[in-house]
């Protein structure tokens, strides 16, 4: 009798519990919260009286696994939390509920394999003032020692009339409205693209974890694009993990994510030396471009492809 009652119990266990896992959200950055709201329902007669949540997730310093009861016909809900310390993508699950009779007789396994992706962005950092070359900031300044610009056909703002500035920039609607003549500020086509080329060998980097010289670049990098896409700069992306990879200059705040995602993802590798990661950069650039090389590395073999 005790067999027929231990085995029914684990039947309806095996028919009536359920489990699921929502995650909130799957974009994240580097200091923010990963969390997970996860149900565990009982709709048997009879009380859940273990469940034991075992995950196999790949997130660094998180788990779901824990030991949870619900009575008959209950649900149960709770929120896991992590923050959020290192940069890459991850994946949340597989993950199992183990339950079973109140006499240890049988056991059920209920096996989730379902998998969520999360990508953690890396952070971004205030740049040190005069980090950046002169002549990014839209309007007639430019780079020294470079040819003047061409320039667009698209108006980026305006400004009030000085001496010497031709009429046919001039700008009736805003001039009317204010009352004093304002001309038209184009955004330049030349020299205002940048290429970003990180050193990503491994015989470079130095230190470990947040404070490794990887990471210094990563956050570098990202902190670059943001200000640069922010000024309407096209920014580009050049990295060499063994085969290189190219993200063409390109303008738009939407632009922003895709570069930090293939940011996010990126890790030293070993025999790239950063002399044949410029070399492969000549191929891209033109005289009017801006290269920013980031790199770790103290040696001089670099300066010369530089």
């Amino acid at each position: 009798g005790l067999i027929l009652v231990a085995y029914l119990w684990a039947r309806q266990m095996a028919a009536r519990v359920r489990g699921q896992r929502r995650l909130v959200y799957s974009a994240l950055q580097v200091g923010d919260e990963l969390e997970e709201i996860v149900t565990l329902r009982n709709d048997s007669f009879l009380p859940l009286l273990y469940a034991e949540v075992r995950d196999r997730s790949s997130f660094p310093e998180y788990t779901l696994s824990s030991v949870r009861a619900a009575g008959a016909g209950s649900s149960l809900e709770w929120r896991a939390r992590a923050i959020c310390s290192r940069r890459g993508v991850f994946t949340l699950g597989p993950w199992d509920i183990l339950t079973g009779d109140p006499f240890g007789i049988f056991s059920v396994t209920h096996t989730y394999d379902q998998r969520a992706e999360v990508l953690v962005y890396p952070p971004l950092a205030a740049l040190p003032p005069g980090l950046l070359p002169r002549g990014q900031i839209q309007g007639d300044e430019r780079t020294l020692h470079q040819p003047t610009a061409a320039e667009s056909l698209n108006a980026v703002t305006t400004r009030p009339f000085q001496p010497g500035d031709p009429l046919r920039r001039l700008h009736w609607p805003t001039s009317a409205r204010r009352e004093m003549p304002f001309v038209k500020v184009f955004q330049p086509q030349a020299s205002a693209t940048f290429w970003l080329v990180p050193d990503l060998d491994a015989s470079a980097q130095a230190g470990e974890g947040a404070d490794s010289t990887l990471e210094t670049t990563i956050t570098l990098l990202a902190s670059l694009t943001a200000e640069l896409l922010k000024q309407r700069m096209a920014v580009g992306l050049l990295t060499v993990e063994g085969a290189a990879q190219a993200l063409l200059p390109q303008r738009g705040q939407e632009y922003f994510w895709q570069i930090l995602r293939v940011l996010a993802g990126l890790q030293a590798a070993p025999g790239c030396p950063f002399a044949r990661t410029l070399a492969k950069a000549r191929g891209l650039l033109s005289p009017q471009d801006v290269l920013l090389a980031v790199t770790p590395s103290l040696s001089t073999d670099w300066i010369a492809p530089l």
